[in-house]
């Protein structure tokens, strides 16, 4: 049987080549920009049983010292809004996490998700229990009561949950021979706050006491709404480009009009990230510009199209 004992100045932490076969008990989770991270702490003992223990043998722990389970657990994407512009963001890079035990910190591996271990800490002391999770920088601290220290972090707990963009209208054309009349153009936006973005980092550490406001516009029209005299334009045919302007502040997204959506139709779709301070609405104007090459000439028509979105 071994012992697992240190001196008083030596750092307690994750017991090497230990895997406990469960975890169950007290979990603490905490918001990340990418995902949903929890912790679950198990009931502390004083022995690691052999087959727990690469090689077998049983682990005692010191006089002062017991053995707490732990278990990570990351749900990738949970709670994040559908359309985050996250990029190639890993979250391995930039999340550490630790069990707090009565006042001191423990590191605990966050790259083996879904991964189980035991932390040395000092007897008698996980009554006290907090999970502290640093992302990009930034710490949260969440404890067993339920107590959440969130920082810079706050705004990852308010997210929209929508789950796609929101109509801002639609147009409808009369056809000829007593048709029916059919849609000729369609307006789609999305917009949101968030404290984080990819390649931009934590918002209020750009400007204090600001947010990133993330805005979409996905628009499509029908290429024949666009002539030249009896001449309609074909989707193929077509370009655009989108200007998205937020609280009066101008993005530019030069974009390929994608065709066939539906059949005979051309579509825009960008997504702006605007620094801007918090509110609970937000104007947003929407510029599309359609060009199509008609014969030997470019024919452009132009929509503009404001909202008053709720963030």
């Amino acid at each position: 049987m071994l012992v697992a004992g240190c001196s008083d100045d030596e750092p307690r932490g994750v017991v090497p080549d230990a895997r406990p076969a469960q975890v169950s008990g007290t979990e603490l989770w905490a918001q990340l920009p990418t995902g949903r991270v929890t912790l679950t702490v198990g009931a502390p003992v004083r022995t690691i049983p052999g087959d727990e223990v690469v090689g077998g043998a049983a682990i005692d722990a010191d006089d002062d010292a017991e053995f707490l389970p732990v278990a990570v657990d990351y749900g990738r994407l949970e709670g994040v809004p559908w359309s985050a512009p996250l990029g190639s963001t890993d979250p391995e890079e930039l999340t550490k996490l630790a069990v707090e035990v009565g006042g001191r910190s423990y590191p605990v591996p966050f790259d083996d998700v879904g991964g189980r271990s035991y932390v040395e800490v000092p007897a008698g002391a996980d009554d006290d229990l907090a999970l502290e999770v640093t992302f990009d920088g930034v710490t949260q601290r969440i404890d067993a009561a339920g107590k959440r220290e969130l920082g810079k972090a706050a705004g990852l707990y308010d997210a929209t949950e929508r789950t796609g963009v929101v109509s801002c209208g639609e147009w409808d054309v009369d056809r000829p021979g007593g048709a029916p009349r059919a849609t000729a153009r369609r307006c789609g936006y999305d917009l949101w706050e968030y404290p984080w973005v990819a390649g931009r980092g934590w918002a209020a550490e750009r400007e204090a006491g600001a947010t990133w406001v993330v805005a979409t516009a996905d628009m499509w029209l029908r290429a024949d709404e666009i002539r030249s005299g009896s001449t309609a334009c074909e989707s193929d045919d077509l370009d655009g480009r989108l200007l998205l302007r937020v609280d009066g502040r101008d993005r530019t997204d030069d974009v390929r009009a994608e065709t066939g959506h539906p059949p005979g139709a051309g579509r825009l779709v960008a997504q702006e990230v605007f620094l801007l301070p918090p509110a609970p609405q937000h104007d947003l104007e929407i510029t599309s510009t359609w060009t199509c090459r008609i014969g030997d000439h470019d024919v452009e028509r132009e929509f503009v199209d404001r909202v008053n979105a709720p963030s």
